[in-house]
């Protein structure tokens, strides 16, 4: 039961983003129009905006646009866009399609998006953002969630994706619904060192593993938790960190 609880508030915190859900707003409805999109043609719950803190004047907008919708399943192009909060008018855009972007819900459902504007500092005098994606399946036998981070950088006219989909937390496993089962955990932080590689400061990946065994004995639910950590070192290389 405690393995139980302790699934349930992973996969509740899941659903507690800072991000706003923007949906049919002023902005938004100026964003949609320069697009020339319905807002019938998105979904609307994971329609997002947000203001830049160090910068009043932008806000980060996501518009989720259905490529494919069915009765439990559906995939989304994503439209990633900077935007002047006076005039709506779009400074920056990056477009990818559901091919690619993996914003697809089906056994394991799209269950948030958020943007995080707290500044990552990749480079000198540059703040870039984050789009966070959060996904969990629906077996509650095959527990499993997780969570991709996607980092943006202002390039003028387009937003440049410097981080595509890294997997910052992963949790799934196998139980009988009652004790027994085996599950693994792994969550990572990342943070941007001193060094660079053509300009751009490494980051470095802190991953923290958790194995977890739980096991009936007599009346009791024992678990087993083995730990360990490990380190990265992602570089800047062909446009991309690697």
């Amino acid at each position: 039961m405690k393995l139980y609880l302790t699934y349930i508030a992973l996969i509740c915190c899941l659903f507690i983003g800072k991000t706003s859900r923007a949906q049919s707003s002023v902005l938004v409805t100026k964003v949609l129009a320069q697009l020339k999109i319905e807002l019938a043609q998105c979904n609307e719950e994971f329609i997002r905006e947000e203001q830049l803190p160090y910068n009043k004047n932008l806000s980060v907008v996501v518009i989720p646009k259905y490529n494919e919708k069915e009765e439990d399943y559906f995939t989304l192009d994503s439209y990633i866009l900077l935007v002047n909060n006076k005039t709506g008018k779009i400074i920056s855009k990056y477009f990818e399609d559901a091919d690619s972007n993996g914003w697809t819900s089906d056994a394991v459902m799209l269950e948030r998006i958020d943007i995080e504007t707290n500044p990552y500092k990749i480079k000198a005098g540059v703040n870039a953002f984050a789009i966070i994606v959060g996904f969990r399946g629906s077996s509650n036998p095959n527990p499993y969630s997780n969570e991709l981070i996607s980092i943006f950088e202002p390039k003028g006219a387009e937003l440049r994706c410097v981080l595509k989909n890294f997997e910052s937390e992963t949790y799934g496993g196998e139980w009988d619904m009652h004790c027994a089962g085996k599950f693994k955990e792994e969550q990572k932080t990342l943070s941007f060192a001193k060094t660079t590689t053509l300009g751009y400061y490494d980051i470095v990946v802190k991953s923290k593993m958790r194995n977890i065994t739980s096991v009936k004995v007599k009346e009791d639910c024992i678990e087993k938790v083995s730990t360990k950590t490990a380190i990265k070192v992602l570089k800047f290389k062909n446009g991309t960190y690697r």
